[in-house]
């Protein structure tokens, strides 16, 4: 299901938010030059016939906001979404979708710029991230409210290249280059000065380039202005059909919020205490910030420090997430995912070498909206770096040490017997008996309320992040958010749920609640098996006296042992990788 969404979802929100509108055509195939007659109108006239066709400057002008509602559908699918589209002058924009099969909702989508940053809220891209590059340069041209009358200015390159047959109409084509992206084709149909057509490019995180095609269709005036009611994308099997159009009213400024502020939560949190944490003899702390358009690692271990850059961020940030992508589900294969890990891991570790073979353990200092990275992953000297050093992540740097792991501890432990049919959770229990253990039928969000903070928190049941904007762990019918666990305060937190360990809310929820060890999956996670076997090797570890980094090193190598390749590189790393250890205050 997950790879099927991402083939379908590929193009979603990548039409473009009409120049405006278009006549009622309907081909889909490739457009077929035609003589030009002896008198072929200029550029400026046919854009300047185009905003009158569409109903003038003066109509357009007296506009100030648009909200939509569509839906799209996807041909041949069971998936249709419902999508409101909220727009302001002078340049805010966000387009909120929620994905359904049949008729549940399987996850939320978003995409817009609220007049500084630009985002893209989407599961098959792996949820979260900032637009940049020619992405962010496109979302600031989409988000132009008057668009249609600063088309010169937003394209200062024009080219009329001719007359053109789409669908059996003639058609004026124009080849318009923006300040930073790619160039498109506009087809603008003779008799009516409409626009009918749109070829494009678009940037998704899997695929890179993807053309599109798209069609205006079926124009209904609303206000005194002509829009187009069906939007059509052949290649996507995309149809969108619009039942509403509204303008002028309010808009509440909440709808513009980035989703991302989870995120950057991370970065521009600081744990309050008295100094500087004091370098740990041993640890590497790897540091990394995006510059412009590099990233910037530092390096610093035992006193010695390393610093360089890496070019061309918007690169590495869109690998490093394709990356991501390929290690969420169990398909791909290692020819697929080992040149991405060589890459990028001897771009990060080859001019730090020494350091790396020299250090005891590895703390990396990341940026909230690196959180999804693999870093640990990446290779060095041909082999995951998780194998070869214990390594916590951070988001500043912060001394470690251990958890006392004996009583008088107590831990809170929910626990989906389904998942974990062979009760590994019962070793806290043994432990600290004084814990209070719940199946997940046992449990409520009212019960939950009321429970006592523990030392160590663990619950294993199914997670869901990036599906909404709102991440969850789901209990029972209930749904389970950070905000519902704001009143414990444990030391350590496990949560054995597929990829809360990129959960930025649940982190920093619990990291504003003084938690000092967050371990969790940072892509999904197998239920029972190796899940089991995860809780089972960690916690044997840390009551024989490992540290959190330490006791989670002992448990990827011995599972990454255990399993093999017999199933796959790809089944191996989903079992032995996904979970990391956040190290918090």
């Amino acid at each position: 299901m997950k790879r099927g969404l991402s083939i379908i979802l590929l193009s979603l929100f990548t039409f473009v938010i009409p120049l405006a509108q278009g006549a009622q055509q309907k081909s889909g195939t490739e457009p077929q030059s035609v003589k030009a007659p002896q008198s072929m109108p200029t550029v400026d006239q046919i854009l300047d016939r185009y905003v009158e066709a569409i109903g003038g400057k003066t109509a357009l002008s007296k506009l100030t906001s648009r909200i939509t509602k569509m839906t799209l559908e996807i041909q041949d699918s069971e998936i249709t979404v419902g999508l409101e589209s909220y727009a302001q002058a002078p340049n805010k924009q966000v387009h909120i979708g929620q994905i359904k099969v049949g008729d549940a909702i399987v996850f939320e989508i978003s995409r817009g710029f609220n007049g500084r940053v630009g985002w893209s809220l989407n599961l098959t891209e792996g949820g979260f991230r900032e637009l940049d590059g020619t992405e962010l340069a496109t979302e600031k041209r989409d988000a132009e409210f008057y668009r249609d009358l600063k088309l010169k200015e937003l394209y200062p390159k024009m080219v009329r290249t001719g007359e053109v047959e789409v669908g059996g109409h003639l058609a004026y084509c124009i080849e318009a280059t923006p300040r930073e992206g790619h160039p498109e084709k506009w087809y603008f149909d003779l008799q009516t000065g409409l626009l009918v057509r749109v070829d494009s490019m678009s940037e998704t995180v899997s695929k890179g380039q993807v053309p599109n095609e798209t069609y205006y269709e079926d124009y209904r005036e609303v206000d005194g202005i002509k829009l187009p009611f069906t939007i059509r994308q052949p290649g996507s099997k995309g149809i969108y059909k619009i039942h509403e159009v509204k303008h002028n009213l309010p808009i509440e400024e909440a709808k513009f919020k980035n989703p991302g502020a989870a995120f950057e939560a991370l970065s521009t949190f600081k744990v309050r205490r008295s100094g500087q944490p004091v370098a740990e003899r041993g640890v590497l702390y790897l540091s990394l910030e995006s510059t412009g358009d590099q990233i910037a690692v530092r390096a610093e271990l035992d006193g010695k420090k390393i610093f360089h850059l890496l070019d061309n961020r918007a690169e590495m940030t869109r690998g490093l997430r394709a990356l991501y992508l390929l290690l969420q589900g169990e398909e791909a294969t290692k020819a697929e995912l080992n040149p991405l890990l060589e890459k990028f891991g001897a771009m990060f570790f080859t001019p730090i070498t020494e350091m790396l073979d020299a250090a005891a353990e590895i703390q990396f200092i990341i940026p909230g909206k690196f959180l999804l990275f693999p870093l640990d992953l990446l290779h060095f000297k041909g082999r995951p770096l998780f194998l070869q050093k214990p390594v916590t992540f951070s988001f500043e740097r912060l001394e470690s040490g251990p958890f006392p792991f004996s009583p008088p501890g107590a831990a809170l432990i929910i626990e989906d017997k389904a998942l974990n049919p062979q009760r590994c959770c019962q070793i806290l229990k043994d432990v600290l008996p004084s814990s209070s253990y719940y199946s997940l039928e046992e449990m409520n969000l009212a019960k939950l309320s009321s429970e006592q903070s523990a030392d160590l928190l663990l619950i294993s049941t199914h997670g869901y992040v990036g599906h909404t904007q709102i991440d969850y762990i789901q209990m029972g019918k209930e749904r389970l958010q950070a905000e519902h666990l704001t009143h414990l305060s444990p030391k350590l937190v496990w949560m054995d749920a597929c990829s809360m360990g990129a959960s930025a809310s649940f982190i920093q929820s619990f990291r504003e609640r003084g938690t000092k060890f967050y371990l969790g999956p940072l892509v999904s996670n197998e239920a029972g098996n190796s899940s089991t076997k995860t809780i089972a090797y960690f916690f044997e570890r840390l009551k024989a006296g490992d540290t959190p980094s330490r006791a989670l090193f002992f448990t990827r190598r011995k599972l990454y042992e255990v399993f093999g390749e017999k199933a796959g590189f790809a089944k191996l790393l989903f079992r032995a990788f996904p979970f990391r250890v956040y190290l918090l205050n």
